[in-house]
């Protein structure tokens, strides 16, 4: 791919990802407006968020996260730090099965008879065991990408779901609060 398709993918990527905010402000305005709308989020909202974050904790083509959608849940009344749990959980559900993925891989590979290979990642899991998981809860803390990109391998090389759990359910806090009160902020100014 040479550079002048690469700014047009990267173009395409930002003005995508700018309809969405736009999207989310423009569903705020009309639900602030709507009480059917307001009802229909108030009567569904909580599950269906947390559906919503499992599948965003997915999405790796288009990585818009849950939160992007704040603006439009709090005009429909729902509570901001339930809502902030609620994605939390819905993400890192996501993170796990991801995880479970990675770890089913580890086990299909062993059974392919890839023994040197894992003896390899084994040492090296060893000697650096601490640091994957600073840079996991680094990751999903700051980074708005899925955390699958680091959770499937790290199942793989073979870590242990609960040394993952606490990075990533903390990374997940941390990324969807920082998010949403930018969000919150960027609403008001508008």
């Amino acid at each position: 791919m040479n550079n002048n398709s690469k700014r047009w993918k990267l173009l395409l990527q930002i003005t995508f990802i700018g309809a969405v905010i736009a999207l989310a402000f423009w569903a705020a305005q009309f639900a602030q407006e709507n009480t059917a709308v307001q009802a229909l989020i108030s009567s569904y909202g909580y599950l269906a968020i947390f559906l919503v974050s499992i599948i965003s904790g997915f999405n790796l083509v288009v990585p818009i996260p849950a939160v992007s959608f704040l603006p439009l849940f709090l005009e429909s009344g729902l509570s901001l730090w339930v809502l902030l749990f609620t994605m939390t959980a819905g993400v890192t559900l996501a993170d796990i099965i991801a995880y479970l993925v990675g770890k089913s891989g580890r086990q299909i590979a062993i059974m392919e008879n890839h023994s040197k290979l894992f003896v390899k990642i084994d040492t090296l899991r060893a000697k650096y065991h601490s640091a994957p998981l600073f840079i996991l809860f680094a990751f999903a803390s700051i980074v708005p990408l899925p955390n699958e990109i680091l959770v499937l391998p790290m199942g793989f090389i073979g870590y242990r779901l609960r040394e993952i759990i606490l990075p990533v359910l903390l990374g997940n806090g941390v990324f969807n609060t920082i998010t949403a009160f930018g969000i919150i902020s960027l609403f008001q100014v508008l």
